[in-house]
């Protein structure tokens, strides 16, 4: 099971409509309308619409701008022929064209300038217009008020008005690739770089072209700053892969000349004299992914004189005026036939012009970009080309797509499935062939959240692994050390309680091996001092296996995997899991017990097993469950061992965030006494029983969404009696009604908290193995 990045998503910016304008959608997008205030009881409404061929799903916000009111209902008028086949957050009738929503209990209460959101699924033929006003409880919410006041209230759970995007399952799709590039970098025998070459890690200018020069594969980890000058040669089969996020080249450029298999990833090239990259005469394969690029002279990436089989994903270009060329000049005919060219998931952030601009090249797949405040243009199709654009957000872009610019003669250029935010007409003609590679794409509603988070350097195993080449670490017996020179882990930031009590940070600083045998496996989490794990394949391990303090383990690509047993925390600390597999475990699949403190457990999947997936008891605190996937499983994840050990009072803080619940039955978590617990953005997709607080416990449970969920929350459960949940701007599509009574306390730690309509394309795309 493999999942997308998509970490630290933007909220979502809708396109606002009124009589002034609105947002142009093509294939699929969003409409949003504003309707101003009322009168004495004033208020204002928010409709906003994700819309596809034939239906619609609508978030409806309602202000009240009067006094404070229990129990709402808002009524409307559609001017087309849409019918409400479904809702969220209210209980929904229609007769004719009228439309009615009332209050469930949760949300009933609106106090002065609060809010209470719902949602609704529609069908629609022809055209679907926004209705033209709303009446909240008799009054007409068009713009005024005069007066108001009153206590404040309590609003309640703001449901937030998600819903499906009608555009179908993103769950399953890819789009950052863990180590082998997608698109036309894909064909042609494929793009390894320097995988099966020696791997050297520089931090020096002469060093850096020194290696990219050299003769055979090699994989080039660059540490830190270099200055270079003018344009510099990488020779075939090389991968050059930046350490961390820091990896930086001003000045000059690499040159990609004549030369076959090429990579380059997770560098930030800025003040580039020439071009950042310039690929030309005949290079094939090469992929340019993960890199930021600004303030240069001329080209971010250009690809012209023949080059071909090439992919350009997951970049940031900023601040900068001529992004992509690619197509030498009008004469250069001799490119036809060759610059196929994939560009999808890259940030244009206020750049200029050519993204990309295309000569000749046929088929060029623009997919899955996100396009914001380009001066000049989005994509030109030009001297004949063929583009496909599909699937790419523009906001305020005035110019989307050209076919034919300046001097030169028209291209052609498909449009499919885009989102035009507050932007112009894209200019379209004639067809385009289809390109021969599978791929998968993301709903264009979503490419602003999915590539904001994860384009650009940071966002990659530096380490130069899995399919795009590079040291696997290790000596090749499965038990050696590292010798990369670097903290394998990933870059994605900790958070939630395990940031406390002096952080979380595994076996960082001590030394690093990789295993692939489950004895070398055991040996290594039991052995003294700080140590980093890496696990590379399949183990099969019987009954649970300790795992000492000061440990981190986390398996390489997205295969590593453990069968059979599980993992025991039995009175450690600082202690790291990310990345593993976990498969029909016979006891729990990781169990933390006897006071362990300072644990993160991030990034792996667990299928089927005989109990807990992750249970945490007996004493045991500061700790983070993060962006794990969860599937047909039945007890998940238990915090607090029984109703009697009172002992863990004042224990068990523990955050849940964006973790994936797909069809898994109950302990989402199921929390005895533990306070404050923080389960946060978290998606819950066909569960029984969502979180569960019991025995005094103290639970937040904020941002997420509830899909198809017999109980989100309860307060109590079996024999145990009841504990206290606090619900904050949830999502509950086609659930039940949540348990609630408030009165948790306060985190006291910072977090970065996702609309719940964002919810479920974050986690899907980015929960599970493959995504660090």
């Amino acid at each position: 099971m493999s999942h997308p990045p998509a970490r630290r998503a933007l909220l979502r910016r809708f396109a606002r409509a009124s009589a002034a304008g609105c947002a142009l959608v093509l294939g699929a997008g969003v409409l949003s309308v504003s309707t101003p205030a009322a009168a004495a009881e004033g208020c204002e409404v928010d409709y906003t619409v994700n819309e596809w061929n034939s239906g619609f799903t609508a978030g409806v916000e309602i202000t009240n701008l009067g006094d404070a009111i229990d129990g709402w209902t808002l009524e409307w008028d559609f001017p087309g022929s849409q019918e409400i086949t479904g809702a969220w957050n209210a209980e929904t009738s229609q007769s004719g064209s009228t439309a009615t929503a009332e209050n469930v209990s949760y949300n009933a209460g609106i106090p002065t300038d609060g809010t209470a959101s719902f949602g609704f699924q529609a069908t629609h033929s022809g055209d679907n217009p926004a209705p033209e006003s709303f009446t909240l409880n008799g009054t007409v919410c068009d713009g005024s008020t005069d007066g108001g006041g009153g206590d404040d209230g309590d609003g309640g759970d703001d449901g937030n008005g998600g819903g499906d995007d009608g555009n179908g399952d993103d769950g399953d799709q890819q789009p950052q690739p863990s180590g082998s590039p997608e698109g036309w970098a894909s064909q042609n025998g494929g793009t390894t770089g320097g995988a099966g070459g020696e791997t050297v890690t520089v931090s020096s200018a002469d060093a850096l072209t020194e290696a990219l020069q050299s003769s055979g594969p090699t994989v080039v980890r660059l540490d830190g700053s270099v200055d270079l000058d003018g344009m510099n040669d990488i020779v075939s089969d090389k991968t050059l892969i930046g350490v961390g996020s820091d990896a930086e080249i001003t000045g000059g450029g690499l040159d990609i000349d004549e030369a076959h298999n090429v990579i380059v990833r997770n560098i930030a090239f800025s003040d580039w004299g020439d071009d950042a990259i310039n690929v030309q005469e005949g290079s094939t394969n090469v992929w340019i992914d993960h890199n930021s690029f600004t303030g240069g002279s001329d080209g971010a990436v250009d690809i012209k004189r023949e080059s071909d089989y090439i992919t350009v994903s997951w970049n940031h270009v900023y601040d900068h005026g001529k992004s992509m060329l690619l197509g030498h000049s009008d004469g250069h005919t001799e490119d036809e036939g060759h610059l196929r060219v994939s560009y999808h998931h890259n940030f244009f952030d206020g750049s200029g012009s050519r993204h990309p601009r295309v000569r000749f090249g046929e088929t060029v797949h623009v997919y899955n970009n996100y396009y914001r405040d380009n001066a000049e243009y989005g994509v030109a199709s030009t001297m004949g080309a063929g583009v496909l654009v599909e699937g790419n957000y523009f906001e305020n872009v005035d110019n989307p797509t050209h076919v034919g610019y300046a001097d030169s003669d028209d291209g052609r250029l498909v449009v499919r499935d885009n989102v035009f935010d507050n932007s112009g007409d894209p200019e379209t003609a004639g067809s385009v062939a289809e390109v021969p590679y599978s791929y998968d794409l993301d709903s264009a509603q979503d490419v602003p959240g999915i590539v904001t988070s994860g384009a650009g350097p940071g966002n990659v195993d530096d380490t130069g692994g899995g399919d795009t080449g590079g040291d696997d670490g290790g000596n090749g017996d499965g038990d050696g050390n590292d010798d990369g020179g670097s903290d394998p882990q990933p870059s994605a930031e900790l958070e939630g309680w395990a940031t406390r009590n002096g952080g979380t940070t595994g076996g960082a600083g001590g030394e690093t091996v990789t295993v692939s045998s489950s004895g070398a496996l055991l040996d290594a989490l039991q052995s003294s001092g700080p140590t980093v794990v890496r696990l590379d394949g399949s183990v099969d391990l019987s009954g649970m296996n300790d795992v000492a303090s000061d440990k981190t383990l986390i398996g390489v690509g997205s295969d590593a995997t453990v069968t059979g047993g599980g993992f025991d925390l039995n009175g450690v600390s600082n202690v790291v899991i990310r990345n593993i597999n976990f498969d029909d475990w016979d006891d729990d699949a990781i169990n933390v017990q006897e006071s362990t403190t300072n644990v993160w457990i991030d990034h792996n999947s667990f299928g089927t097993g005989s109990d807990g997936a992750v249970d945490i008891k007996r004493e045991s605190d500061f700790i983070t469950v993060s962006w794990n996937y969860a599937q047909d499983h039945d007890h998940v994840m238990l915090l607090g061992h029984s109703d009697d050990h009172t002992e863990d009072e004042g224990h068990l803080r523990v955050s849940y965030h964006h973790n994936h619940f797909d069809g898994t039955y109950s302990r989402h978590p199921r929390v005895r006494f533990g306070e404050p617990v923080h389960v946060y953005n978290n998606y819950y997709d066909g569960v029984d029983t969502g979180v569960a607080s019991t025995q005094g416990a103290g639970v937040l449970v904020e941002g997420n969404y509830f899909q198809d969920v017999a109980h989100p929350t309860l307060e109590g459960y079996g024999s145990s009696s009841d504990g206290r949940v606090e619900l904050n701007g949830n999502v509950f599509d086609n659930s039940g009604e949540p348990e609630s009574s408030g009165g948790v306390a306060e985190v006291p730690y910072s977090y970065d908290l996702d609309s719940a309509q964002d919810v479920p394309g974050i986690v899907s795309g980015g929960a599970g193995t493959g995504n660090i």
